[in-house]
């Protein structure tokens, strides 16, 4: 598993008018991180074994199985596409695991996510849900802090890994 950060502190640089009191202080913390969304995210991958128990909890719950896949791990990005439909009639962890495969061999450079939907409520709600594979190669994040004038200001940059597409910048 790649360290999860790396910080990289830079010397304070003179501002634009060179303005002793208007030094200001760039902080780049670049992050090596894995994407972190659903359950058993602080632990190491499942095996296949981990993950069929946990299809097979779910099955005994009475909870839908149902495979997603996508290239953008960004949190914001609720919206994965599905591989195949819901298993709502599926009695076997093995069938799930069989379409598991399927999605693995479809999708080799993705990341799955594997969600539990219960219906017992009158409405289909996710209840489990969590990543079954990942890329080979994970994007790069890079969180930079700037200080100026008596304000911070945060950007996050993601390196494309994926080729035909720009790198993703986003400021708060």
């Amino acid at each position: 598993m790649p360290p999860l950060m790396r910080l990289i502190l830079v010397r304070p640089r003179p501002s634009k008018n060179n303005n002793p009191l208007l030094i200001g202080m760039s902080h780049f913390l670049e992050a090596v991180m894995r994407v972190t969304q659903g359950a058993f995210s602080f632990l190491a991958d499942l095996t296949d074994e981990q993950i069929k128990a946990q299809v097979q909890y779910c099955l005994n719950n009475g909870w839908a199985p149902a495979l997603e896949y996508t290239r953008d791990p960004h949190p914001r990005n609720t919206y994965w596409e599905m591989h195949g439909l819901p298993m709502f009639d599926c009695a076997r962890a093995d069938e799930v695991m069989q379409a598991l495969q399927d999605c693995r061999r479809a999708q080799p450079d993705a990341y799955i996510r594997l969600s539990a939907f219960d219906n017992s409520f009158g409405v289909e709600s996710v209840v489990l849900s969590f990543i079954v594979q990942r890329p080979e190669v994970e994007p790069t994040f890079r969180l930079i802090r700037s200080e100026d004038l008596g304000r911070v200001r945060y950007r996050i940059a993601i390196k494309n890994h994926y080729g035909g597409g720009n790198d993703t910048s986003f400021d708060f």
